[in-house]
This record gives C-alpha cells, sequence and structure tokens, in this order.
C-alpha cells in the first residue's frame, strides 16, 4: 500500500509543480485537495478489491485443499480397518497448516495489508507447499 501512496504522492507532485501553462495552473488549493483525496480514494478502492478478489480466489484454492485432505483420510484405513498411524499424523499436520492458512487469510479482513505484496507471496507460497505435501501423501 505505500508503494501505491508513494506513486500517487509521485504523481500529485509532479503534477503540482508542472511549469506547462495548462487548465490545471488556475485551480484553488480547495480544488487541488479534492481531487487529491479523489485520487487516494480510487487508489484505496482498488487495493481493498484487489485484497477481495485475492481472498476469494484463495477460499477456492483451501476448499480443494480440504477436498484433497478428505481423499486422503479415506485411503489412511486399509481393506481390514488397520490404520496407517504415520499417514494420519502426517494428515492432522496438514490439517493445521491448512488452518492457519485460514486464519491468517481472515485476518485480513478483506482490508489490504501494510505489505500487500509481501503478504501475498508467503501465503501463496504457504499454499503451494501444503499442495505439495498433500501431492507426496498422494503417492
Amino acid at each position: 500500500m505505500k508503494y501505491y501512496l508513494y506513486v500517487l504522492l509521485s504523481g500529485f507532485i509532479a503534477f503540482s509543480c508542472s511549469d506547462k501553462k495548462n487548465d490545471h495552473e488556475d485551480l484553488s488549493a480547495k480544488e487541488i485537495k479534492k481531487q487529491a483525496k479523489e485520487t487516494v480514494d480510487k487508489t484505496s478502492e482498488f487495493i481493498k478489491k484487489e485484497a477481495n478478489d485475492f481472498k476469494n480466489s484463495f477460499n477456492e484454492k483451501l476448499d480443494d485443499v480440504d477436498k484433497e485432505i478428505e481423499d486422503l483420510k479415506k485411503s489412511v484405513s486399509d481393506k481390514d480397518g488397520n490404520i496407517n498411524r504415520d499417514l494420519q499424523k502426517r494428515i492432522d499436520e496438514l490439517e493445521v497448516k491448512r488452518k492457519s492458512l485460514k486464519e491468517k487469510l481472515e485476518e485480513t479482513g478483506g482490508e489490504a495489508q501494510k505489505d500487500w505484496k509481501a503478504f501475498k507471496k508467503e501465503t501463496n507460497e504457504a499454499l503451494e507447499d501444503l499442495e505439495k505435501e498433500i501431492e507426496e501423501l498422494k503417492k
């Protein structure tokens, strides 16, 4: 989010310091503040939309992970009902990781984090790791 604000402020400064004669030279301080506020609001709306889109997409992926875990649970027992304890333990660990990811996502509350790019990268990497572990258990 800081990145977007820096870009916004840089553009605003460049716009207000321009030596070119144009229609914008006659803007009053009030009008400039209004335009700046509108720009900040639009940037904020964009970031919130991006956060909500990411959250929705991530929730869909977590739903897929849930299905994969459920499939793995079905394979824990053999025909005779004997439980593979090692596999069960790994499935339990997967469920803990999945729950942690869901909680982290919910902490955002649909709002953008201060360091949004880092948050997205971190959560996507954690999800990829979880998916890899699931694939390993399927083998």
